[in-house]
């Protein structure tokens, strides 16, 4: 499985949204090239997508690159922190980076977890795709009760059944994100 890690320096980027590069590995899962990241959320999907990768372990991340990553068919392993060299010496072997690299605080109780398949790791971990993320919201327990521009700031309530990602900021014209 080709895997991305986001990095900066060394280590794992603490959130995937603002890090600059990652290591993506082989197609034989060994560490390979470092790669830059373009700035802006659809891009880096975009780039993952277009190396590749099937698997990304990050730090944080938000619930909007999250859920784009999780369209495109990128299992994601959040709340992850430590050495890149470690993650990929757990990976090679076949262990689990939440379970053995969580970010601090996060622990056994907190970080994304389940799904089904090739979807994100988000959920509880008896895979019922509902779960706390580190944020402590409830996945899937009801709606957010805003969306914002991450742009401008702009907030509006958020209508049941219309996902804050589907809209765009009347202000400025900036895809929304739940608040």
């Amino acid at each position: 499985m080709r895997t991305a890690i986001a990095c900066w320096r060394d280590r794992i980027a603490p959130v995937f949204d603002t890090a600059c590069s990652m290591v993506v590995s082989g197609r034989d899962g060994e560490p390979g090239e470092a790669v830059e990241l373009p700035e802006g959320g659809p891009a880096r999907v975009e780039r993952l997508r277009d190396m590749g990768v099937e698997r990304l372990v990050c730090g944080a991340i938000s619930p909007f690159l999250n859920d784009l990553l999780e369209s495109a068919g990128i299992e994601v392993v959040a709340f992850v922190s430590g050495e890149v060299s470690e993650i990929n010496e757990t990976l090679k072997r076949g262990g689990d980076p939440m379970e053995e690299h969580p970010m601090p605080g996060c622990g056994r109780r907190c970080g994304m977890r389940g799904g089904s398949g090739r979807g994100t790791r988000s959920g509880a971990a008896s895979g019922s795709g509902q779960g706390r993320g580190c944020g402590g919201r409830m996945r899937g327990q009801g709606a957010p009760e805003a969306c914002r521009c991450p742009a401008c700031g702009y907030e509006q309530p958020h209508e049941r059944g219309v996902p804050c990602s589907g809209k765009t900021c009347p202000a400025c014209g900036a895809v929304m994100v739940r608040a």
